[in-house]
């Protein structure tokens, strides 16, 4: 009983002392605590030291950011605001309630609070950052610069800087100059894994594929193993026909992730076709028209796929196209298709038929160079040759040969 006694005194002497300390530092404690991720520990001694001090704008800030941790934008910025307005000098939560204010699409604001933390600290770089990147948002590109500009003008090694100004030149279409702080951002630090990505995304519109696959790599070796890198890499490798190296990309992600993204099937499905894996090729596009009987490409590509299997599968190819050209009347692909199946039939004026729907859509080099060939086995000269010089400026691999052959030119 006595030891009850002489604990309780203990704990209410301690709360009494707690209580009696000063505001700064049940703050300072708090900061501690905040800094070793005990956010509801700091949390209730900067509620202690506002509780003290009304007007003490630390503990208000600090608060602040102990909202920010518990993902309460609304009382964070409560809190800043209420720290600006006890002390207007005070820098950190003009950036704090920025930042917040940039998260929520209100740039104006958002400037408007980095403005006038330039204001009171012209050195201030992660203003200019945010600053910029705002600016950026708010679709003023040169006052964005300006801003990056100025930072690389007092920090010329900072990676951040360069990375975001290479975002911004990359949003303008300044594709050399992107790439070019791109670059410095991963000479700065190496395992930047943004800019190798974003490098890598302007690479592959360059058609710079070898290159691209590169950069995406280098992103997944340094952790960014988001589900469009393997796509893009996929993607890439396909352009440089290194068909099995797209195929792991796509390998990992449907049977390894276990994505749930359906058209992944399709994509992966047209590679195994370009391998001339067909029956397999099949099966993917059968799981990607089972999530969506409407993916067009899905069915086009398993209408070919069953094509290319021969005589047999001619029926099941012809219900794809048919389905295709439902779906979409002006789907030009299922009219080359259907007319494909009809060229191995031999029912060549069916087969003219489906081409001239097809190239009355879009004129290609394929269309008409099947159709040249269905004009010469009805023994159409004229217009077969017509259609091989068509197919010849469209740079059909074949045209310019049989056209020397069969038209002497």
């Amino acid at each position: 009983m006595r030891f009850c006694k002489t604990f309780f005194l203990l704990f209410v002497s301690f709360q009494i002392q707690l209580f009696a300390q000063p505001a700064y530092v049940s703050v300072e404690q708090g900061e501690e605590k905040f800094n070793e991720n005990k956010i509801t520990e700091a949390y209730a001694l900067f509620e202690k030291a506002i509780a003290k001090e009304k007007d003490n704008f630390e503990a208000y800030t600090w608060r602040g950011r102990c909202y920010i941790a518990q993902n309460k934008p609304d009382l964070a910025i409560a809190d800043f605001s209420q720290a600006i307005k006890l002390n207007k000098d005070f820098q950190k939560p003009y950036f704090y309630r920025g930042t917040l204010y940039a998260n929520a699409k209100e740039y104006k604001k958002a400037i408007d609070d980095f403005s006038t933390l330039l204001k009171l600290n012209p050195k201030y770089v992660d203003a200019y950052i945010q600053r910029g990147l705002c600016y950026s948002k708010n679709n003023q590109k040169d006052l964005a610069l300006a801003d990056l500009n100025k930072c690389i003008e007092q920090n010329a090694k900072s990676a951040d800087v360069f990375y975001n100004r290479g975002l911004i030149y990359k949003e303008m279409a300044k594709d050399e100059e992107a790439i070019k702080d791109f670059t410095q951002t991963i000479a700065i630090k190496t395992d930047y894994s943004g800019a190798y990505f974003n490098r890598a995304l302007i690479y592959q519109k360059q058609n710079k594929y070898a290159q691209a696959v590169a950069d995406y790599t280098k992103t997944i070796d340094y952790r960014n193993t988001a589900d469009v890198v393997y796509i893009n890499r996929a993607t890439c490798n396909e352009a440089l026909s290194k068909f099995d190296d797209a195929l792991k990309d796509y390998n990992r992600l449907l049977d390894e992730v276990k994505s749930k993204d359906a058209s992944l099937y399709t994509k992966r499905g047209i590679i195994k076709s370009k391998k001339a894996l067909y029956a397999e090729a099949v099966k993917d596009f059968n799981k990607a028209v089972t999530a969506n009987k409407t993916d067009l490409t899905a069915l086009y590509e398993r209408g070919m796929a069953n094509y290319k299997q021969g005589k047999a599968k001619f029926p099941v190819a012809n219900i794809d196209f048919n389905k295709c050209i439902e779906l979409k009347a002006d789907m030009h692909e299922a009219y080359y298709g259907l007319a494909s199946v009809l060229f191995e039939q031999q029912k060549f004026q069916p087969a003219i038929d489906n081409l001239n729907k097809a190239i009355k859509i879009k004129e290609e080099g394929n269309y008409l160079y099947l159709r040249s060939k269905c004009f010469y086995k009805i023994e159409n000269k004229n217009a077969c040759c017509s259609d091989l010089k068509r197919a010849a400026d469209l740079n059909h691999p074949e045209a310019k040969k049989d056209a020397k052959t069969i038209c002497f030119y």
